[in-house]
């Protein structure tokens, strides 16, 4: 598969297989060590007691905050701080967030087997293209996902109070992660290319050794709020195709395919809050691939995204 950008290939999706084992490095003395250490941890397992390190005292108290329905306990948004709210100042502000009619829609119930057939259709375009090959469609096709689920982050290090709350959607072993690392592996070498990219502070301060500071420049921050769901999935469309079109050396499956699977993955962005299911109302915006391509993207990085207007 060729890559994206002159010099940088897209590898095959990794396929995780629980049952290798390195065949060529397999002898006689291996095995005898293999079944000596597999007896011991069977007999380990059968004698030994794991000594507590809590009183019992420190036990009930754990177990009393864990039981307790009236409180919600979470990371700070930033410090590393532990945070205690109240579980319906913290329910207020999740739907005070989920109720952006412009952002979130709610559903009528479970959409995830809806999703898997519309998923597994474009697996197999993916195969037909010459794309995937059948192990790798199989490996993208999330069989038992796990709902995506909505919670927040307290931003204690800002003055509002109640605390606003730092949007989070948990979705390790949903339907569409692997996906999201496959498109994820073939956009990193457009990142890489982008004269704004930082990949992180360390990053920011080699770049800054060869500067030579002048007395007219000046120092800009900037904040977006609430970037996730700011940037509409239809312009965020145009300005990936945009840089694949001007910068990517994909073959022409492999680029339709990834603007496809990119539409796929933001029209299905779905979870769980509070036993009711939402979805992202940014997905109305879907991509032409006609369409005129204006924006040009300024960053994406692991799911991180904006866009600047390019005249």
């Amino acid at each position: 598969m060729a890559g994206p950008v002159a010099g940088a290939a897209v590898g095959p999706v990794a396929v995780s297989n629980p049952f290798f084992y390195p065949v060529q490095a397999r002898t006689t003395a291996v095995d005898t060590f293999q079944d000596l250490v597999e007896s011991e941890l069977v007999q380990l397992q059968k004698t030994s007691r794991a000594s507590p390190n809590l009183t019992k005292r420190e036990h009930d108290a754990l177990q009393s905050l864990q039981n307790n329905d009236s409180i919600v306990i979470r990371n700070a948004d930033k410090g590393g701080a532990v945070v205690v709210l109240d579980s319906e100042m913290y329910r207020a502000e999740a739907l005070r967030q989920l109720d952006d009619k412009e952002t979130y829609q709610i559903l009528p119930g479970d959409p995830t087997a809806r999703f898997q057939v519309e998923l597994k259709k474009l697996l197999n375009l993916g195969v037909s293209l010459g794309v995937f090959s059948e192990k790798e469609r199989d490996y993208l096709m999330v069989e038992t996902p796990i709902v995506p689920i909505f919670h927040h982050l307290p931003k204690v290090h800002k003055p509002d109070v109640p605390p606003r709350g730092r949007p989070i959607v948990a979705g390790i072993g949903s339907l569409g992660e692997r996906l999201g690392q496959w498109v994820d592996s073939c956009l990193q070498p457009l990142v890489r290319r982008l004269p704004g990219f930082l990949r992180d502070t360390t990053h920011l301060l080699n770049s800054l050794e060869s500067l030579e500071w002048s007395n007219h420049y000046t120092w800009v921050t900037m904040d977006v709020t609430a970037l996730y769901s700011s940037i509409p999935h239809g312009l965020a469309l145009k300005a990936l195709d945009f840089h694949i079109q001007k910068y990517g050396s994909y073959p022409a499956g492999v680029k339709d395919l990834l603007m496809l699977a990119v539409d796929h993955l933001l029209a299905h962005n779905y979870f769980l809050f509070d036993v009711v299911f939402f979805i992202s109302r940014g997905a109305e915006l879907r991509w032409e691939k006609n369409s005129p391509h204006p924006w040009r993207i300024c960053s994406w990085d692991g799911g991180r995204s904006s866009a600047s207007l390019e005249r």
